[in-house]
């Protein structure tokens, strides 16, 4: 195996309308067919599904794998999967003795109405595919580095692989980035289901303090000790560095002040001898990327007039009024 491809060696992107030639003629390899049954039709009918991909990205996205000459290698998928949801429900029921609801009086809109909801709900899995011409090249490992960086961003906590039971490479593959064995291929339609916890490596602090003291600028200089003093507690925010220091910015050009606290859940604005504080709080989140939208919130408020009269006054009407403005100056 060349183990000397890098990152630098593919591009991931997704699929354009050019691509659309590449991609017929890589899903008509047999063995692409037999995994992938979705593509194992006939040549209009994969155009019709090819012209579909990425157009509901929120449920499932497809990615070309190109090497550097822009040669389609393989593609890679993030995609909800309701049959893992269905698996993982009914390990739940067993777990706790729940026979789950009885869905046989069920009439054929109210099935359609759950399953909606259901695929909503559904946790997230990868499929990658890679042609026999471009295999052990290191394509696969590299393409699923990207997107699992990608699924970091985007705040996902674990995705999840089903691997055919006939698939030994794959399987080798798979359990090579040490996920958890979820189910065998007997409980789970012929596929082994594995589990892959999506975590943040936190930057070193030495690695923040070095970018500080290499920072001349002192405005910029604070807006990093702050980033050190969020990531520290919040690791989960490293991949969005950019857009939290713009935040930052933000805040320091309206003339405010950032403090941090561990006390008090949630942030606020507060101002003291006529200075403005947005103060963030660093308390456990079930969801911590979640505080961005905090500290947008609360940089929203920075654009408004001083609170007046019933505008500091909790569960009043013109309370409410002033939290949604500051939502949309935020937004805005």
């Amino acid at each position: 195996m060349n183990n000397d491809t890098t990152l630098s060696d593919i591009t991931l992107r997704h699929f354009l309308p050019e691509d659309q030639q590449q991609f017929v003629a890589m899903v008509d390899d047999p063995e692409i067919k037999n995994y992938y049954r979705e593509f194992n039709d006939d040549y209009e009918v994969i155009l019709s599904k090819f012209n579909g991909i990425n157009t509901n990205v929120p449920a499932v996205q497809y990615w070309g794998i190109f090497d550097a000459g822009n040669e389609l290698a393989g593609f890679i998928t993030l995609k909800r999967n309701h049959s893992v949801f269905k698996t993982l429900q009914k390990l739940e029921q067993s777990a706790t003795g729940d026979a789950g609801n009885d869905f046989t009086f069920e009439t054929d809109e109210q099935i359609k109405k759950r399953e909606r909801l259901e695929k909503l709900q559904s946790p997230y899995a990868v499929e990658i595919a890679i042609h026999p011409a471009h295999r052990e090249r290191g394509f696969a490992r590299l393409a699923l580095t990207q997107v699992y960086e990608y699924a970091a961003k985007a705040g996902l906590k674990e995705i999840y692989f089903e691997v055919r039971q006939d698939n030994e490479k794959s399987r080798s593959f798979i359990e090579s980035l040490r996920p958890v064995k979820v189910v065998t291929a007997e409980d789970h339609h012929g596929h082994d289901l594995y589990c892959l916890r999506v975590t943040i490596k936190p930057v070193p602090d030495a690695e923040l303090l070095e970018q500080i003291k290499a920072e001349k600028d002192m405005a910029k200089q604070k807006l990093l000790v702050n980033w050190r003093y969020l990531v520290r507690d919040v690791p989960e925010l490293t991949p969005h560095r950019e857009l939290v220091m713009e935040l930052f910015e933000a805040i320091a050009l309206k003339g405010a002040s950032i403090d941090f606290h561990k006390k008090h859940e949630g942030c606020s604005h507060s101002i003291v001898l006529d200075h403005h504080f947005v103060n963030i709080s660093l308390s456990s989140r079930p969801d911590p990327t979640t505080l961005i939208w905090s500290i947008a919130h609360e940089y929203g408020h920075l654009l408004q007039e001083d609170a007046q009269g019933d505008e500091k006054s909790i569960y009043t009407y013109k309370r409410f009024l002033r939290e949604q403005d500051a939502w949309l100056k935020a937004g805005a």
